[in-house]
């Protein structure tokens, strides 16, 4: 068993069958002879569990002899440490990459944990910011620096940029769970985030009299708008979400509480306080004073009240509740001469400001708004609720103007009731 020297490596011929040649200055070195002929480096050695391993180092064409040997010294030294150099590296071909990571993140934590519109913002990220760029990286061999570098060649869009970073974050948190990665190893801590512009809007008394206006001509005339106009009013009298309104169902309201009882809003089951203002709307539409129809883009769609658990707002596909209005709102906005930008979430911002400046506390303001679960007390005392509910509505109202009047009667599942009194 001779040195290996490049000479003596050059001079090695392919055979019928695979032959190794050992090196006699470092027991474990040596070439492996295929009958391709492409040579390739290798170190044999035995594990703390007595099992021999053989190590590939390199094709002979890309390593020198001496460089092969140093390299094969630093595999006997990890061996000397108690390691394992070749189970490592099976064990690293084998680590899950993000494309893993992702469909497990998705399968045991979004769609299992979050709400519909949570996971399709999520599923967005991944698709758009995190698989083109990591889909074949190791989960493990992610650094900081990667992070870094992902969040800054989004710096054009800070906001998308943060919301990419926590999902990053919070995928990195599930890895160490699942073993994928060692504890304590997530790289997105100090990652500064980029300052974000909020846009939080809110409208004015002068722009809630052009709203008022143009939301009772919308009416007056049945333009397309007008199937939106009840909407947008209970949007401002109630500070609900836009898509808690638009998935309402008449069986969730109770008239003789003047709640409406939403089982799964973004922040939980929740009960809202209906003002007496917004039940003059809800009873508008329940009594079919609009003409027994809702008219959306132009069509009218049949409303049925007398029917549980149909949809205060319905779309013209059977079984649907109503998409989000963003024309109708545009040309509601501008018939108004108000910026086509405003956003139906700046209601709601109006709805809170407005409640502010008439003295509700934060903590009544967070309970109007839903900003918290409801708590066991909360489920059968609705006093301060309903006492800031009903002065940011009736203060709103004000300045609207009439635009909905009140029925003369009131429509219940029970029968016909005089409209003064809640039943």
């Amino acid at each position: 068993m001779p040195k290996l020297t490049k000479r003596a490596v050059d001079a090695l011929q392919p055979g019928p069958r695979e032959y190794r040649v050992w090196c006699s200055e470092l027991p474990g070195f040596g070439v492996k002879v295929p009958p391709s002929g492409r040579l390739v480096f290798i170190a044999r050695y035995r594990n703390r569990d007595r099992k021999d391993r053989l190590a590939t180092i390199g094709r002979v064409t890309d390593w020198s002899v001496e460089q092969a040997r140093d390299r094969a010294r630093a595999l006997f030294r990890q061996v000397a440490e108690g390691r394992d150099p070749v189970a490592e590296a099976d064990a690293y071909a084998a680590a899950p990459t993000w494309r893993d990571l992702y469909q497990r993140y998705m399968a045991d934590h979004a769609r299992a944990k979050k709400k519909p519109r949570s996971v399709a913002s999520d599923e967005s990220i991944w698709q758009r910011h995190i698989l083109p760029r990591w889909a074949e990286r190791k989960v493990v061999a992610t650094t900081r620096e990667d992070v870094v570098a992902l969040h800054a060649a989004m710096r054009d869009m800070p906001t998308q940029a943060n919301r990419t970073v926590a999902v990053v974050s919070k995928a990195m948190n599930l890895a160490e769970t699942w073993r994928w990665r060692p504890l304590n190893s997530n790289p997105c801590r100090h990652v500064a985030r980029y300052r974000e512009t909020r846009v939080e809007g809110m409208l004015g008394p002068d722009q809630l009299v052009a709203l008022g206006r143009a939301m009772r001509e919308a009416l007056a005339s049945g333009s397309n708008e007008a199937h939106i106009v009840p909407f947008f009013l209970l949007l401002l009298l109630t500070g609900c979400r836009d898509s808690e309104l638009r998935t309402a169902r008449w069986s969730w309201i109770d008239w003789h509480r003047g709640l409406l009882l939403l089982p799964d809003s973004k922040t939980g089951q929740r009960a809202v306080a209906l003002s007496e203002q917004a039940l003059v709307v809800l009873r508008w539409i329940h009594e079919g004073r609009h003409g027994g129809r809702m008219f959306y883009q132009g069509r009218a769609v049949p409303v049925d009240p007398r029917t549980a658990d149909v949809f205060v707002f319905p779309s013209p596909r059977p079984g649907r509740p109503m998409s989000n209005p963003a024309r109708a709102r545009r040309r509601l906005l501008a018939a108004a001469g108000l910026p086509v930008t405003i956003r139906l979430h700046d209601l709601r911002h109006t709805f809170g400001s407005v409640g502010h400046q008439l003295g509700a506390s934060l903590r009544e303001l967070a309970d109007a708004l839903g900003h918290s679960h409801l708590s066991t007390t909360e489920r059968y005392v609705h006093a301060p609720k309903m006492r800031t509910a009903s002065q940011v509505s009736d203060h709103l109202a004000s300045i609207l103007g009439p635009v909905i009047q009140p029925p003369e009667q009131v429509v219940t599942h029970e029968g016909t009731k005089p409209a003064g009194r809640l039943h």
